[in-house]
């Protein structure tokens, strides 16, 4: 559960970034993301961040917690994943996570990356129509309230649609995201590579991330 505290309370830690913006930069680019999408009083945020040894996802929907650790740059142990899901979830049902942080219009060619936005200007949804490429996303445009804002190389937008949907997000490129910090409790969840089980953590007691990588790497040796 800490891992996933730790991963919602980021978004509201936001880093400051020079306000140069390379040409070439994409929204899949971002070292961090989050969204918070309220509807009928019903509020989901989900949250990516990008680690220099993996991935982490963290979901809060109405205060059920989901969360995915997906390591990349531990030679010694493979690419392993940490899981705090229902029994029945697997890492692989979480392959379209991302989706749920995407930066509106973020599809279409015209905005295809943070620099399509001027920098320190508050744009109104509504004024990106003339910009828009595709039609449905036009269409979309047209429909909305709310505004984008670019400060250097992050993002933040507030969303509102007819249905009374709103969303609220946050985008982010560092060059140097941070580490992973090995002493998140990790108790309660559960290991696996690729689709396959290896373990479940104990509860009860703090289990940290360190703890369980030397494990992971004894059993690898044996």
């Amino acid at each position: 559960m800490r891992m996933i505290c730790t991963l919602l309370l980021l978004a509201v830690l936001p880093v400051a970034q020079a306000a140069d913006c390379p040409a070439n930069l994409r929204w899949q680019d971002a070292t961090f993301a989050e969204r918070t999408t309220i509807q009928q009083g019903g509020r989901a945020h989900a949250v990516v961040q990008q680690f220099v040894e993996g991935t982490a996802m963290g979901l809060d929907l109405q205060g059920a917690k989901t969360g995915l650790l997906t390591l990349t740059r531990f030679e010694d142990v493979g690419r392993i994943s940490f899981l705090f899901a229902p029994e029945n979830e697997k890492p692989s049902h979480f392959a379209e996570f991302g989706m749920t942080v995407d930066v509106p219009f973020g599809t279409d060619p015209n905005m295809a990356g943070p620099c399509a936005l001027e920098d320190q200007v508050t744009v109104q949804v509504r004024d990106l129509v003339g910009r828009l490429a595709y039609k449905s996303e036009l269409e979309k445009a047209a429909a909305l309230d709310g505004w984008m804002r670019r400060n250097g190389m992050s993002v933040e937008y507030s969303v509102q649609e007819p249905a009374g949907v709103e969303m609220q997000g946050s985008w982010l490129f560092s060059r140097q995201p941070p580490n992973l910090p090995l002493n998140s409790d990790m108790q309660g969840w559960r290991v696996f590579r690729g689709d396959t089980l290896l373990m479940t953590l104990p509860t009860g007691k703090p289990f940290l991330l360190s703890t369980v990588l030397e494990q992971l790497r004894g059993a690898k040796q044996e």
